[in-house]
Formats: C-alpha cells, sequence, structure tokens
C-alpha cells in the first residue's frame, strides 16, 4: 500500500505525484487518461490549483481501476486537508488521534460500537443528574 502522509502540511498534489510516479506515467499520460490537460495535473501537483469533485472522482476511478494500493479513507482526507476543510492545529491529541484513525479505518469493533453511541447521545458524558 502507498504510504500517504496525513498531516496539515500534507499537499494533494504531492499524493497525485505519487500515484503517477508509482505507475510509471507522465503527467501528459496521466492527463490523457483523466481527460484533462497535462497543465492542470502540473498545477495538481505543484499546489497551484486542485482538482474539481468531479476530477477527483475520476482520479478515485483511476486508482481503483488500475489496483493502486490506496486507502480511500486516507486520499479523502488528504484531499479534504489541502483544501483547507480540515484543520490539524490546535487540535487536541484526542482529536488528532481520532482523524488519524478516521483516515486509516484502524477501529476496533468495539471502538466503532462506542464511537457510534457518543456521537449518537447514548453514552453518558460524565453529567450527574440532579
Amino acid at each position: 500500500m502507498l504510504k500517504l502522509p496525513i498531516n496539515n502540511d500534507t499537499k494533494f498534489g504531492k499524493i497525485i505525484k505519487l500515484v503517477r510516479t508509482s505507475m510509471d506515467m507522465t503527467q501528459k499520460e496521466l492527463a490523457k487518461e483523466l481527460k484533462v490537460s497535462s497543465t492542470i495535473i502540473c498545477f495538481i501537483e505543484s499546489g497551484k490549483n486542485f482538482p474539481s469533485d468531479s476530477l477527483f472522482d475520476r482520479l478515485w476511478k483511476f486508482i481503483t481501476d488500475n489496483k493502486i494500493n490506496v486507502d480511500e479513507r486516507t486520499f479523502r482526507i488528504a484531499y479534504d486537508i489541502s483544501r483547507g476543510k480540515v484543520d490539524l492545529k490546535g487540535m487536541s491529541i484526542e482529536k488528532k488521534m481520532l482523524t488519524a484513525k478516521l483516515a486509516t479505518g484502524n477501529f476496533t469493533k468495539t471502538q466503532l460500537e462506542l464511537l457510534d453511541k457518543f456521537i449518537n447521545g447514548s453514552i453518558d458524558h460524565g453529567k450527574k443528574s440532579t
């Protein structure tokens, strides 16, 4: 599996370049596969631009069609971090760990059940009844 970095410095373009180079493809070849110009691929890889949601979906389809071993949640979180939708700065260590676990899917069944109960409000949050 390709190791994808997940932190505030994650650049989605670097991940696209990693995927592309793992397949020994040029920017022009990837652009042809995705039906975009090589300039768009260049801009995405350099961080000057981000793919649209539809191009993101085509990138993910390309990755899965070519059986490139990349975790989808990690890929999507890296995309969101690069677009400023997720900011790890100022997060508590617990929230950073939760984000990393969500990205990697590294939860036990019991942890997922507890998380679901907590989110749905069916776990006591430490408040004492009066």
